[in-house]
């Protein structure tokens, strides 16, 4: 018999008993039209009572921040077939957790129009070939911004396709932008050890960029923690417990004694408290790159680049790609391989390997006279 589908929405969090003895938590969740769903949070009930507080705080934020997801998920009505291209976009953007490049992209469509408005009737082959050729030569965008923005564009304009808003996506059949493999950027440690000596006029943002470069945490990340988050694993080792904002994922971290000193203040905690008390993103942005300068530092420091570096280090440091990638909390590899190519430890031992050419005694080179 076929399960009835529910006719409303909402988030439970449910417990389920393992054979172990553990108890395990989950996500019960409903909407609207839908067969319900379980989202397996990785947390579990043990009987001590301050390790199973802990957990289930965690938990019920997770259970909040579904349940806040699904809501805007339905108050974001589907657009009839009378919208416009620009209007379904940003209906589009509702449904995602990081919906910056979807305004960033209907931000360049209305300048490459010059209007506020486009019907789907007007998104022809010729407009996204224009759209292509307006990012890619009438912007200072770089090659991987503007490949972000049309893959933006065909991915909402695929999803018109799929309502019948459009009889198909045009982009398909265009050759559209590729992106380039980018050079990552990062800090050794001892540029990192130079930054850890020198003053910062915010100390906070100097404590999450350097937490960051030891955990490898975004700054949404670092600016969600709570003293909460901080919990002990089964094995007794010190752990950070946190959904990853951009991805909406449970994960774990465990920390480094590093970690650990750089946000143990010796002061007690409420656990709803925030680990760091940070400003807006943009007076991050401009402390970082002062700090960096400040340190005599050549490359531009900002947030991001304390990820980049936690990544390089971790891997020189002899840590198998797979790891880094789920200490990084990346969806696949191929995100994490980058890194790999920065930091190639193969590479180096078999150019060292080569054998040493002898020379005569008055050329010690080639191209000595």
């Amino acid at each position: 018999m076929k399960k009835k589908l529910n006719t409303t929405s909402g988030v439970t969090l449910q417990q389920r008993p393992l054979k172990d003895g553990r108890v395990s938590l989950y996500l019960h969740i409903h909407r609207k039209n839908h067969k319900p769903e379980r989202m397996w949070l990785k947390l579990y009930l043990t009987g001590d009572k301050f390790k199973d507080g802990r957990a289930l705080a965690v938990a019920d934020e997770a259970r909040k921040q579904k349940h806040s997801e699904l809501q805007m998920t339905e108050q974001a009505s589907t657009p009839s077939k009378h919208e416009d291209l620009l209007a379904f976009m940003l209906h589009c953007s509702t449904l995602r957790r990081n919906p910056k490049s979807y305004h960033n992209t209907i931000r360049h469509v209305k300048l490459f129009i010059g209007a506020e408005t486009l019907s789907f009737e007007e998104v022809t082959r010729t407009f996204v070939e224009g759209f292509a050729e307006y990012l890619t030569k009438k912007t200072k965008l770089s090659q991987n911004s503007a490949a972000t923005y049309w893959q933006t564009l065909s991915a909402v304009l695929n999803e018109a396709a799929r309502e019948r808003l459009l009889p198909f996506n045009p982009c398909t059949v265009t050759r559209g932008i590729k992106s380039v493999p980018s050079r990552r950027q990062f800090l050794t440690f001892e540029e990192l050890q130079l930054l850890a000596y020198t003053p910062c006029k915010n100390e906070e943002v100097k404590r999450a960029f350097l937490f960051s470069a030891w955990t490898g945490l975004r700054l949404s990340d670092v600016k969600a923690l709570r003293w909460l988050n901080v919990e002990a694993l089964p094995s007794g080792e010190p752990a950070i417990v946190y959904t990853q904002q951009k991805t909406g994922v449970v994960d774990y971290k465990p920390l480094s004694d590093t970690a650990l000193a750089i946000i143990n203040d010796g002061k007690p905690h409420a656990p709803t408290e925030h680990i760091f008390d940070l400003p807006c993103d943009q007076y991050i942005g401009k402390t970082l790159a002062a700090w960096g300068k400040e340190a005599g530092l050549t490359k531009h420091v900002h947030f991001h680049l304390a990820r980049h570096s936690f990544a390089t280090l971790t891997l020189a440091q002899g840590a198998d790609l797979y790891t880094v990638s789920a200490l990084l909390g990346h969806s696949s590899i191929k995100h994490t391989q980058i890194y790999a190519k920065v930091v190639n430890t193969s590479k180096t031992k078999a150019m060292n390997a080569l054998p040493s050419l002898k020379f005569s005694p008055t050329q010690k080179t080639l191209g000595s006279p």
